[in-house]
């Protein structure tokens, strides 16, 4: 035994020490230790000089890809600032193809190479034929270019710096070549445009770009090839171009300006053969030290562009760092202008800012007093200059220049008249004017204006009067360019010689000298003019002609009265000025072989000054007229219409009394007297006439004219309309929509109704019916009609009218609606005649709502609602109640509980508050009722049990379960019964009743970190030993220790007595300890009868009771209560 005790004394210690061993083992954090290399970029070898390489490729070849972006990952790592590798790409676009590279083709110069294979990629190191750096396929180039690139042994004799700035549209390019070997070289400068990154893409991959795309040859001035020259040791070539930036697109995340890159490389000869290549550069390989200007402006306050003498001229510029690294040396910037070949410094010197980083600038200006400036030059050029600059690698952009024109005044040419210098007094004529184009601001007419004036010659009574204030510029921009300006002389200017002269105004007001045109012109006196149109008169008929259509003077025009008119011929009988009239009577017509000709007369007109002479022409005719016999007086009735057929009444004739056509003549209606009681038109020969309206009647007269082109005549008709009556009628506007409520009489007086424009309403008999005898009763006197239904529905009215006189009976109708009430509209917004403001509601609220009438019920007065408080679980509604609104609170509203003081008020969960209807009755005595339910749904509580702390939550479940058993002790009613147990439903649904104790300490044991849970597992692995180790002791001895069973009774297990039917009271009652009995030691202990084998007492389980509870505590139960 002792043995025994020992080795469980041995095992307990052992367990012990094994936990903790593993406490202090969990308790060290395990060291991670990684081993990482620095990461560092890998750059290839320097060969230490330049190196250059061709590269041809295609969108749809897949080991194109590599190959280019190798290329680029070479260029990243050892071109660039301070690089010294560079390549130009040969590309076939998928939507352009292969672009046109004369007149230098690379493309063909490598695929005519002996070592060209026919596929591509293909990439070729300084320029090679064949061999190692002529490669074909997408590999690595590293090796290449460590290896020297194919470049030419004396490379690192020569260097090559590539610049470009912006300027304007145009990039601005320098390439300078400098060669620091014994003696000179000659050399070609292979130098293009090429595009950074193609915003094109390889169609395997849509991201990968061809990089160093080839866009334009930089070519010698003869264009045919690279620019040549020779080298001398120590002495640097600059050659410079100006490319517009259009010639490259962006791409790569870039501008197009910050997309353009110049790529440069030397050659030993021209481009036809295989050169040997010396150094290579791009514009990316920046200068270390650049300080430059980027560009220089100049504002005129006084004028839009250009100077005059007086104007000063504000210049500004800007000074950039271009290089890489910062510059602090200092220096100067000085403006100038050009005087000649002078420079002539205006402003102080400026001295230079430190520059810190690459693009940092500094903005520099002066002012120039053109006062100063000689005012002989066409344009001024403006100056800036850098000087005093430390280590600058450029020196190209170390000066700018602009050119300001110089706005000279205007020099007037001698004014011309346009065509003949005669003119007509009263004619308009125009007036060209020139200037002489003197400056570079005024290029042509469009900025400069004339002032034209006249007088009469060798005056000087300069007169603008008669000039249009603006003249029209013709052939804009061509050699004999000129203003039009338009002269309007007065009729009354005098006739003679006229001097004309004109003065040029240009933009800034400046006018030129008066340049003179003696005898310009001459004003001349106008001739009367006789009209040769010919004039209709009829034979043997005396006429006096009016001669203002027929005879005319531009110096009086419209007045003929100051002229004489005289003839010799014997048609003529006189002249009368003051009527400006001809006499003539003409005895015969002029016949030509039977036929009438014109007849002349020759004619002399005097205008005080001279006489002019012609011939009028007269056609002399028959004077017969058109015939009309007797048009009878016509009849019609009020309210209609007729037609005539005048042909019927008409003849003609001509000069011999031999009858012709009448259909030849033509009618026209010239008055009609009285047009408010008949109107008349006329369609041919045929006159159509129509009464106004229903009720006019009396005379009117037509006259209507007939002509045979050269006479008329007219007739008059006459034309009576008679009247007739009319029946009574009714004005029906008042009833139109009327609605009437079953059972509400209505009276109409249709004394206000009925007119009768033919006679006396008094007199006038109306018969009115309607479907229903007894709805409808009518007085004729006084006309008042009674109306009454007790159904609804729409009801027609007839209405028989007579005023017992011919045509005197109408039968009219009108429809009454009839209804029970007037549709009520109600709520929640304010588009409806009653609106309602309500919350939302929650389990346990008092319903509260408030009402409001808007101003389309203001004629209400009174007026209740119906509500109902239902249950959607229960499907019963439990509350009905009608609320009245007393017409006295209308203006502010009513604020109201419709349950208030009611049993069952309270709100539950799922009920649902129900307005039925809304009742009013008007000042008519109208009712009105709205149709539509309102309804408001509680589906939530104040209160939110899932937010709940354990604690709060059995606290809160604890309070309605208290609350519940009063009620169940106190004889609540049923509904307040089930309204709890719903309450206790929603919370057991809200947060599970069973395991909200357990999910509280849960999350209290997951606050407490993992230390704090490993030291309880240890804890309870201890315990567990000790009393494994306890129990191996104890069964030494002959002792058997039973259960103590009553101690077990969850008296203080708030949840087993909350979810168990409130079992509280029972597991709290102490009962008396069992009889334990002892066994002897060599028998295994008795143990107790397992849960849920208890038999249930005759009455089945306890109320409240669950089976689990049973299973642990029933047969305390069975003890308590004897059985």
């Amino acid at each position: 035994m002792k043995s025994l005790r020992t080795a469980a004394s041995t095992l307990v210690l052992l367990m012990v020490l094994s936990i903790f061993s593993s406490v202090v083992s969990v308790g060290q954090p395990e060291e991670n230790v990684s081993l990482s290399d620095e990461v560092t970029e890998s750059y290839a070898v320097s060969p230490g000089h330049g190196v250059f390489a061709e590269y041809m490729g295609a969108h749809w070849c897949g080991p194109c890809i590599t190959a280019s972006n190798n290329l680029d990952n070479l260029v990243n790592s050892n071109g660039g600032t301070g690089g010294d590798f560079t390549f130009i790409s040969f590309w076939e676009s998928g939507s352009t193809g292969w672009p046109n590279y004369s007149p230098v083709n690379r493309r063909n110069h490598i695929q005519s190479a002996p070592g060209y294979q026919s596929s591509i990629p293909v990439v070729v190191f300084g320029d090679a034929e064949d061999g190692t750096y002529f490669t074909s396929g997408g590999q690595n180039y590293d090796s290449y270019y460590s290896g020297g690139g194919g470049m030419d042994s004396s490379a690192t004799d020569f260097d090559l710096e590539v610049s470009q700035y912006a300027n304007g549209a145009n990039m601005e390019i320098e390439i300078k070549a400098t060669y620091n070997g014994v003696g000179s070289k000659t050399v070609w400068l292979y130098a293009a445009v090429s595009e950074e990154v193609s915003p094109e893409s390889y169609d395997a991959d849509s991201s990968a770009h061809p990089h160093h795309l080839w866009k334009k040859w930089l070519l010698n001035s003869a264009g045919n090839g690279f620019e040549s020259f020779t080298l001398t040791s120590g002495t640097p070539v600059y050659n410079s171009w100006s490319v517009p930036i259009s010639t490259v697109r962006a791409g790569g995340g870039h501008s197009a300006e910050g997309n353009f890159l110049t790529i440069a490389t030397l050659l030993d000869g021209d481009h036809n053969s295989h050169r040997n290549v010396y150094t290579a550069s791009d514009s990316s390989m920046v200068p270390l030290i650049d300080v430059g200007i980027s560009d220089l402006t100049y504002v005129n306050p006084s004028a839009v562009s250009g100077y005059k003498s007086g104007d000063i001229i504000n210049a500004q510029a800007t000074i950039v760092n271009n290089g890489v690294n910062a510059y602090s040396d200092g220096g100067t910037a000085q403006f100038y202008y050009i005087d000649g070949t002078t420079e002539v410094a205006f402003g102080s010197p400026i001295s230079l800012n430190n520059f810190p980083n690459t693009g940092s600038s500094q903005l520099v200006s002066a002012s120039l007093d053109t006062n100063n400036v000689p005012d002989t030059n066409w344009e001024t050029t403006i100056k800036v200059r850098l000087s005093n600059l430390e280590r600058d690698m450029i020196s190209l952009n170390n000066a700018r220049s602009e050119s300001v024109l110089f706005d000279k005044v205007p020099v007037s040419k001698e004014p011309q008249v346009t065509g003949d210098i005669e003119i007509e007094r009263g004619v308009d004529f125009y007036v060209e004017a020139r200037a002489q184009i003197n400056d570079g601001v005024d290029i042509d007419l469009s900025t400069i204006d004339f002032d034209i004036e006249i007088s009469p010659a060798g005056q000087g009574l300069w007169d603008d009067q008669y000039t249009s204030l603006s003249g029209d510029i013709l052939y804009p921009g061509e050699t004999n360019e000129y203003r039009n300006f338009l002269i309007q002389p007065d009729i009354m200017l005098p006739s003679g010689d006229y001097d004309l002269r004109s003065r040029a105004e240009d933009s800034r007001g400046q006018l030129s000298e008066w340049v003179v045109n003696q005898d310009a012109f001459r004003i001349m006196n106008s001739l009367p003019i006789i009209s040769q149109d010919p004039i209709t008169v009829k034979v043997q008929t005396s006429k006096r002609i009016d001669m203002k259509n027929h005879i005319s003077d531009v110096e009086t025009p419209g007045d003929i009265s100051g002229l004489v008119v005289s003839s010799s011929h014997d048609a003529f009988i006189g002249w009368y000025p003051e009527t400006s009239e001809i006499e003539v009577y003409f005895e015969s017509i002029l016949m030509i072989d039977n036929e009438p000709i014109y007849t002349g007369i020759e004619v002399e007109v005097y205008d005080g000054e001279d006489t002019a002479y012609s011939t009028m022409l007269f056609n002399v005719i028959e004077n017969g007229q058109p015939r009309w016999d007797t048009v009878n007086r016509i009849f019609v009735d009020e309210g209609s219409s007729g037609q005539i057929d005048l042909l019927n009444y008409l003849s003609d004739t001509d000069i011999d009394g031999n009858p012709t056509s009448s259909s030849d003549l033509t009618l026209a209606l010239m008055s009609n007297s009285d047009e408010s009681i008949v109107t008349a038109t006329l369609d041919g020969f045929m006159l159509n006439y129509q009464t106004v309206d229903m009720d006019v009647n009396g005379f009117s007269t037509f006259t209507v004219r007939a002509s045979d082109g050269i006479d008329y005549s007219d007739q008059m008709i006459s034309v009576e309309i008679s009247p007739i009556n009319d029946a009574p009628r009714i004005d029906f506007s008042t009833l139109e929509g009327m609605n009437l409520q079953v059972g509400q009489e209505e009276t109409i007086n249709f004394d206000e109704l009925i007119s009768d424009i033919d006679g006396d309403v008094a007199q006038v008999f109306v018969r009115a019916s309607t479907d229903d005898v007894t709805a409808l009763t009518y007085t004729n006197l006084g006309h008042i009609m009674t109306l009454k239904w007790d159904e609804k529905g729409t009801k027609v009215v007839t209405i028989e009218i007579d005023d017992f006189k011919p045509n005197g009976n109408a039968v009219y109708s009108f429809t009454v609606e009839v209804i029970d009430h007037k549709e009520l509209t109600v709520s929640t917004n304010e588009s409806a005649m009653v609106m309602l403001t309500a919350d939302s509601y929650h389990v346990g609220d008092q319903v509260e709502l408030t009402l409001s009438m808007t101003d389309s019920t203001e004629n209400f007065i009174s007026m209740d609602s119906s509500w109902q408080l239902c249950n959607a679980d229960s499907q019963t509604c439990r509350l009905f109640n009608l609320v009245d609104h007393p017409m006295s609170f209308k203006e502010e509203g009513w604020t109201f509980s419709p349950f208030e003081g009611m049993d069952g008020g309270e709100l539950r969960f799922h009920d649902q508050i129900k307005l039925v209807k809304v009742s009013a009755v008007d000042s008519n005595g109208f009712e009105w009722e709205s149709s539509e339910y309102l309804e408001w749904y509680v589906d939530s509580h104040r209160v939110s049990y899932a937010d709940m702390s354990p604690e709060e939550f059995n606290t809160a479940l604890a309070e309605l379960e208290a609350k519940l058993a009063d009620l169940e002790a106190n004889g609540g009613s049923e509904e307040e019964i089930l309204g709890v147990k719903d309450d206790i439903a929603d919370a057991c649904a809200a947060v599970p009743c069973d395991d909200s104790l357990s999910s509280g300490l849960a999350d209290e044991a997951s606050d407490s970190g993992n230390l704090t849970l490993l030291i309880s597992i240890v804890a309870l692995v201890l315990i567990f030993g000790l009393l494994a180790g306890v129990l191996l002791m104890r069964g030494s001895k002959d002792e058997l220790v039973e259960n103590d069973w009553s101690n077990q009774v969850p008296a203080t297990d708030m949840v087993a007595n909350s979810m168990y039917g409130g079992a509280q009271q029972l597991f709290q009652q102490q009962y008396a300890q069992p009889v334990v009995t002892q066994t002897p030691a060599s028998h295994a202990p008795v143990a107790p009868a397992q849960p849920g084998v208890l038999p249930l007492p005759p009455g089945g389980l306890p109320a409240g009771w669950t089976m689990e509870q049973w299973s642990y505590y029933g047969h305390t139960y069975l003890e308590q209560t004897g059985q």
